[in-house]
């Protein structure tokens, strides 16, 4: 029987997975890429003679499940990447003993473990599949056969629970649950199974051989012949051979269905027609096994996807979509240490109107350096960026996510990149998100005035919380309790955009509000610009460096949207908008105030006075609103977030 259409796939199956919701004409491939130890699915409308597209990825060594159980380095040399039965998982398996199921939407693995044989064997695991009662088959082409794993009862562990079934050569396994049986190739072309889920166990039950040998007597893929499931098919060296499952019983012979001229390790079935699989020879570097192409020949059009410089060992069709998948959102984190993965410069809304150009600079501080993160100085860029920092562990939907604004006077940019005092390192070893946010500065022009104001900042962070949410989701935080912090002039935003949410009318800004804020912490913030204490300032002292802005008069004139010839009265109604203070209601959400008092009067931290922060404890005590000031005696305006730095991390946590 010839085939009206063949696909020619790396070195390895293209395995059909059943159809579900948003099928498309054009299915994705998904593939066991080993150069990079990784499973990846190929968009269909990217083909030769440009770099096929990545429409999903997963990672083990970014695996936060996996990390967390110590398995994320048992999966080199993946072998497998099987759909699951509704397309909503991947079931991985690897030359190295590591097995997964990987849910598709969140890209975490759900289940996971290490095969150790009894007997010391190495297993080299082939090929995976999905049992009735939730358990796994897996099958170790070298030792253990067709090994039962036990993932209902622990679904993750270096040594699960296993029986073993001993089957030469296991390469290929498949879960017929019309007949209530388990179809394997290996050592017989075919052979099956029944299975006994009380015991775990497999009993063997009728081989089936072919009448004509081929250059490699094993089986190796084991795949539906039909969409009926009324046929299965072998790859056998450089044929392929079916057997009909309503006459199986009466024959002990596969039928031979075509032979080719290349090694076909693989089969599948899409759309009434049938695709044929052989190694196509253009072999990864060191793993003649693999392939950089992947060839879909027939039907319309022929398709050859390449990743240059990969090594595709196995590859399958997935019939799904990849809609509100977490991989489409997502990245590779820019770095990963201590326990965190770090994203770097995630645009939340990218600003036309501001050019590339600016004062301000990003540093290194709070104890993480240069050398172990790349940080880097540079202008502020036109996009505005945000960087996240999370567990490498699973997080738990309702997790802290934490926003942090920087300070500098709404005119500086100096610590993005490094929160003070280790704050988001405690933070994220608490299982919670920290981010940090460039939002614009007052000295960044725009096509429609010369500085920014206080406004606009506080849209720019409307804009990142709303892509803090939906990058947290990515992440599994489907229900975030959402804390914002800040210091300084970002400890002043902070207040503003928390209290706005509860008093919309104050400000008028008409801001989203998606991420709902739970709670403020401000660290040495102004409160009240009413304040006669706040006019005339001169020269602004951050951190030991004078930033020569005139009075603070002026610079605040120019935050508030005014003209530097503006009345007192203009000015003052102005100041009073912006003045965090005066937003207050009884609906604000819990505060918390860090200060700190320099001095024998310890009036002030040497920028902002104590009385800033006692107005606001009033204001918020009067409301009824929980509110908590802590005063560090003896620390400078700049280092407050130093020297509380584990309270204020408390705080952020504190429910």
């Amino acid at each position: 029987m010839k085939v009206n259409r063949i696909s020619v796939v790396c070195a390895f199956a293209l395995v059909a997975a059943q159809p579900f919701t948003g099928v498309s004409a054009a299915p994705l491939v998904v593939g066991a890429e080993q150069s990079q130890t990784r499973i990846v699915m190929l968009d269909p409308d990217v083909v030769a003679p440009d770099p096929a597209k990545i429409a999903w990825e997963w990672r083990p060594s970014k695996d936060a499940k996996l990390v967390a159980a110590g398995l994320a380095g048992r999966f080199g040399n993946p072998s497998e990447c099987k759909p699951s039965e509704d397309g909503k998982r991947i079931l991985v398996c690897a030359s190295d003993n590591g097995f997964a199921v990987v849910d598709v939407a969140t890209t975490n693995a759900v289940a996971a473990g290490f095969i150790t044989l009894p007997d010391g064997k190495y297993a080299n695991l082939h090929s995976i599949c999905e049992l009735p009662d939730g358990n796994v088959v897996v099958a170790g082409s070298q030792g253990g056969g067709l090994i039962v794993v036990d993932v209902k009862s622990k679904p993750f562990s270096v040594s699960p629970a296993i029986t073993t079934n001993e089957y030469r050569g296991a390469h290929g396994v498949l879960w017929d649950e019309k007949r209530k049986c388990l179809w394997a190739t290996g050592e017989k072309p075919l052979t099956r199974f029944f299975y006994d889920a009380e015991t775990m166990t497999l009993r063997r039950d009728k081989s089936w051989d072919t009448r004509q040998p081929f250059s490699y007597c094993c089986g190796h893929d084991l795949v539906w012949g039909d969409k009926e499931r009324s046929r299965v098919a072998v790859t056998l060296g450089n044929g392929i051979a079916c057997l009909d499952l309503e006459n199986a019983d009466k024959t002990d012979m596969m039928e031979i269905a075509e032979e080719l001229p290349g090694s076909v390790k693989g089969i599948s079935y899409h759309g009434g027609e049938r695709l044929a699989v052989y190694m196509d020879k253009t072999a990864f570097k060191g793993k003649p096994w693999t392939t950089i192409n992947i060839h879909v020949d027939g039907g319309a059009t022929n398709r050859v996807y390449t990743l240059p410089g990969c090594g595709f060992y196995k590859a399958h069709f997935f019939l799904g979509t990849l809609e509100g998948c977490a991989a489409d959102a997502l990245p590779p984190p820019t770095v990963e240490l201590d326990g965190m993965r770090c994203w770097h410069d995630v645009a939340y809304g990218p600003r036309g109107d501001l050019p590339d150009e600016g004062d301000g600079f990003r540093g290194s501080r709070g104890g993480w350096t240069h050398a172990r993160l790349p940080w880097k100085f540079h202008r502020h860029r036109s996009g505005q960026m945000l960087d996240v920092y999370a567990p490498t562990t699973a997080l738990k939907p309702d997790a802290t996510v934490a926003l942090y604004l920087h300070g500098g006077s709404w005119s500086e940019c100096y610590d993005k990149d490094a929160p003070p005092g280790g704050v988001f390192k405690a933070l994220v070893d608490a299982g919670a998100v920290a981010c940090s946010v460039d939002y614009i500065l007052q000295n960044q022009s725009s096509r429609t005035r010369k500085e920014a104001t206080f406004a606009e900042m506080l849209r720019d962070i409307d804009a990142a919380a709303a892509k803090i949410k939906e990058f947290v989701r990515a992440l599994g935080v489907t229900d975030p309790r959402f804390v914002i912090f800040g210091e300084s002039a970002g400890g002043h935003l902070s207040l503003m955009y928390a209290y706005d949410q509860d008093n919309p009318g104050w400000t008028g800004l008409g801001l989203s509000h998606s991420s709902r804020v739970s709670k403020v912490v401000n660290i040495v913030g102004p409160t009240d610009f009413t304040a006669r204490e706040f006019q005339n300032l001169g020269v602004v002292k951050v951190f030991g460096a004078k930033f020569k802005m005139g009075s603070f008069d002026k610079l605040l004139k120019r935050l508030l949207g005014l003209e530097d010839g503006a009345s007192e009265k203009e000015t003052l109604a102005a100041a009073e908008k912006w003045s965090p203070l005066k937003l207050v209601c009884p609906k604000s959400v819990p505060t918390a105030i860090a200060c700190g008092a320099i001095g024998k009067e310890g009036a002030s931290d040497g920028l902002i006075p104590f009385s800033q922060m006692t107005a606001l404890e009033s204001a918020l005590k009067s409301a009824g609103v929980p509110c908590v000031l802590k005063k560090f005696n003896g620390a400078h305006h700049g280092e407050v977030s130093h020297k509380g730095a584990a309270w204020i991390a408390a705080e952020v946590l504190k429910q």
